[in-house]
């Protein structure tokens, strides 16, 4: 009788975890493929364009002037890129410098920059990060 009731209840707990797991199973696939799908047009979205370097000429400073962007590679996303690198630019050469330090935060078009030197090969340069997009860059070098 007790070997009847034990095997009863192992019975009904497989039937009843084989139940759940093939309910759990289908629906957590289609939440894992819609988050999946859903990651990725958010993605695309944000980040429609590959990052694109643009030769912007000289800065106020005379330093050569280049931007890192996700705008595009069409004109009018090269132009947009340049026309922001130039705002920053002239942003970090009017910004206050501190003796030993190269970092200096920045705001150009109401957007927050941090620029800090880099060592290039061979000569340093610096760059300027986008705080609200950090793919956005400018550089600038001699």
């Amino acid at each position: 009788m007790r070997y009847i009731g034990c095997l009863t209840a192992v019975l009904a707990a497989a039937a009843l975890s084989m139940s759940l797991s093939a309910c759990g199973g289908s629906s957590n696939q289609a939440a894992t493929a819609t988050s999946t799908t859903s990651a990725a047009t958010t993605s695309a979205a944000k980040y429609p364009y590959a990052l694109t370097t643009v030769t912007c000429g000289p800065a106020k400073s005379g330093l050569d002037l280049k931007a890192i962007t996700t705008k595009g590679a069409t004109s009018e996303g090269m132009n947009a890129a340049c026309v922001t690198a130039m705002a920053v630019a002239d942003a970090y050469q009017d910004a206050p410098k501190q003796p030993g330090k190269t970092f200096i935060q920045v705001t150009a078009n109401s957007t927050a920059w941090a620029c800090d030197q880099r060592q290039g090969n061979p000569n340093p340069y610096i760059e300027c990060m986008n705080q609200q997009d950090t793919r956005e860059k400018l550089q600038l070098s001699s």
